[in-house]
């Protein structure tokens, strides 16, 4: 796994390039680079690649990319960028799994990397250097060098000779049958490397085998197995095969250095809490919804409040309009704070509302904070922002 401790060297009076140090199976490779990239002239944003793994917009890409993602988007060729939330990660491998709201996509099949062998072709696809060269997808094809196995049994690595660029990291290595049989995660730093041995190495890049992200993987297809396609495509199939499903991510970073939740068996789920946050609220009584909420907090805007002064704004609002529909759009956007205690969400819901005479409908944007406690989370204040449309 990357550390935190880096070098840079000045790309343009503007950017920054990141050289990270990695730890390599073989030592004379020394520090290799991090292919993620800096893609903004006056944010700090990151730039990495990953690919789809499920139809439902479940995504595969690196850590590295998102570590210290405030906010993340995802474009997936053909269709806007949407906000993404992260599921869960394997930080010791380098892995992590999205989640976009859009559905129907085409997820790429993953075959077993045992039966990669050295000289088999792959191809790798990703999106190197996007505030230079553009959003266009790029494609290299190479072969594969060696496999690297790692020290004390440490993630071993493909070596491969295809292109790689900062912003190929997270993209996926294919096979000739258009199987994903790896991740891209890294290339010799040449530069140092020949500064300290007098030698510039040329196109030795770094993936990971896709059977590392098994476990990963199953977590949210439990019944995956690996595909096993016997046509051998050509470049072009392959490339055609895959462009549609290989996403451009872009991880915003704030400078107060939290950093985007992860859902995973330790912290429970937040996301489940919003979405019964949201559908506890066409509960008739009103009480199922204040329980979610914390004594005291700042409640629609007009100050403190107590859990009392909530119910019973609650209960003059089910009088009123006593038949309400509710519904979470999207995925919440999460980010941790507090070392991991506490949490900013921001979600949105549409709504329609009615009692015998009118009926209003609309959407509603929330910002809440949020806690976790021993039995789950808590909600210690929250924000409401109406659009809504009258009939």
């Amino acid at each position: 796994m990357p550390t935190d401790t880096f070098t840079s060297s000045q790309k343009a009076p503007e950017r920054w390039l990141l050289f990270w140090w990695y730890p390599v199976p073989a030592t004379l490779l020394g520090a290799v680079l991090l292919c993620f990239w800096l893609c903004s002239e006056t944010a700090a944003s990151m730039c990495g690649s990953g690919f789809v793994i499920q139809q439902n917009g479940y995504i595969l890409t690196n850590y590295h990319v998102i570590k210290k993602a405030t906010r993340i988007t995802i474009t997936v060729p053909g269709r806007e960028a949407v906000s993404a939330r992260l599921v869960t990660t394997d930080q010791e491998k380098d892995l992590a799994i999205l989640q976009v709201s859009l559905r129907n996509l085409t997820a790429l099949p993953i075959a077993s990397s045992d039966t990669v062998q050295v000289l088999d072709s792959v191809t790798v696809l990703g999106y190197p250097l996007p505030s230079e060269l553009g959003t266009a997808l790029s494609a290299s094809d190479g072969k594969v060098n060696a496999v690297r196995e790692g020290h004390s049994g440490g993630t071993r690595l493909f070596q491969i000779d295809a292109n790689v660029n900062p912003g190929n990291s997270g993209g996926p290595l294919l096979n000739n049958h258009g199987e994903v049989v790896g991740i891209v995660v890294a290339k010799i730093n040449s530069l140092l490397y020949a500064k300290e041995n007098g030698a510039l190495p040329e196109r030795i890049n770094f993936a990971i085998p896709i059977n590392d992200a098994q476990a990963l993987l199953r977590k949210v297809i439990p019944d995956f197995t690996p595909s096993n396609r016997q046509e051998v495509l050509t470049d072009q199939q392959v490339f055609q095969s895959a462009k549609g499903s290989t996403v451009l991510i872009v991880a915003d970073q704030d400078e107060t250095g939290s950093t985007t939740y992860s859902e995973n068996e330790d912290n429970g789920s937040l996301a489940r809490f919003i979405a019964e946050f949201v559908r506890a609220g066409e509960s008739g009584s009103g009480e199922g919804q204040t329980d979610y909420y914390a004594s005291p907090c700042d409640y629609f805007e007009n100050g403190q409040c107590t859990h009392e002064s909530i119910l019973r704004e609650l209960q003059d609002y089910n009088h009123k309009w006593p038949s309400r529909q509710y519904q979470l759009l999207g995925t919440p956007l999460v980010n941790a704070t507090n070392q991991g205690k506490g949490y900013e969400v921001s979600f949105k819901v549409s709504f329609t509302v009615r009692n015998r005479g009118k009926a209003v409908s609309g959407v509603c944007y929330f910002r809440a904070q949020v806690v976790r406690s021993e039995d789950g989370f808590l909600i210690t204040a929250i924000r409401e922002k109406f659009a809504t449309e009258g009939s």
